[in-house]
Order: structure tokens, then sequence, then C-alpha cells
């Protein structure tokens, strides 16, 4: 198997690739956007933290649910290694959730694969500080402009507006994935 395409801090774009890779069965995978209204959502065992005990503070996370026989899930930013079991991966990625305020608990948006494949469009210009500038270094590879649209990506994070797929709460998606 080959490795996916990977670069740090572009997760949408990380999992899109993901998603068409031969090893992923689409028709029964979905595409998970986690983020909320306060867009800072705490995850544990993640790469981006300094500490393993501290959480990272993403204003979006993008991961890959495959279900049927396979069940599990891809989170190519996990510590924990990937693919994994949703009810593993659940448990540990917000182990200490208890402790968050309710105005930074993840919310999840899953979208199937093939819609967001089709659907993503993102120039990156969510990632730029100031002109030709980014806060991240970029992929190689070129923007994904898929949607025909410049960049959507603000439609898939935002949890309060209508747009593709459904929107979960941590309980619902606990139960409907874990």
């Amino acid at each position: 198997m080959t490795e996916s395409l990977y670069q740090a801090h572009y997760c949408e774009e990380n999992i899109w690739h993901l998603a068409q890779d031969a090893r992923i069965d689409t028709a029964k995978a979905q595409v998970i956007v986690v983020s909320n209204s306060a867009k800072c959502c705490a995850m544990w065992h993640q790469k981006a933290s300094p500490n393993p005990e501290q959480p990272v503070l993403w204003d979006y996370h993008v991961i890959l649910f495959e279900g049927g026989e396979r069940h599990q899930l891809w989170d190519l930013d996990s510590t924990l290694g990937t693919p994994m079991s949703p009810s593993s991966y659940i448990a540990k990625t917000w182990e200490h959730l208890s402790t968050v305020p309710d105005a930074f608990r993840p919310r999840f948006r899953l979208v199937g694969a093939s819609e967001y494949i089709a659907q993503l469009s993102s120039d990156r210009s969510h990632m730029l500080v100031s002109e030709g500038n980014y806060k991240e270094p970029p992929p190689e590879w070129p923007a994904i402009l898929a949607g025909g649209e410049d960049s959507n990506l603000h439609r898939f994070i935002n949890m309060d507006l209508p747009f593709l797929g459904r929107v979960l709460s941590y309980e619902e998606f606990s139960a409907d994935v874990g």
C-alpha cells in the first residue's frame, strides 16, 4: 500500500486525497469535519501538540470514517496511529472532554466521501497571514478547487448554517460512529 499525500496543518486536503486512495471504500466512507461555533476544539493525541498530555486547539479538523466491515477511523494528525477503531479513537481523542467548557465542545459534520471529493474547494486563503505568506507551509500539490468556487471550506466548517451532510453533537457522533 502507498502512503497518502500529507502536509501538516492541511487536514482538509490530506483527507480529500485519502478519500480517493485505493485502500478506502469510498461508497462506505464519510468525511468528518470537527469544529464548533467558537472555532476552537480541544483534541488530545495530536502530532501538533508540543506536549502529549496537552490538547491541540484546532479551529477545525478533518478526519475520515470508513463504515461497513472495516469500521475504522483515519486521522492523519493523530499520534494514536491510523486507521483505528472509532470507539478507541473517540475515547482517547476526547478523553478529557468533561474538562472543556460547553462552548468549546466539538460538533461534527458528516459528509459522504464521494460528495466531499466532488464539492471541496480550498484556495488556501484561510492559511494566509499576509500577501503570499502562509501561517504554515502549503502542500506542494495544487490547491483543490473541485467545488467550482475559489473556496467553500468555510461552509464545511460552519456548524450553524445548513450545508452538505449532517451535523451531530459529540454524544450523537459517539453513538453513531463509535
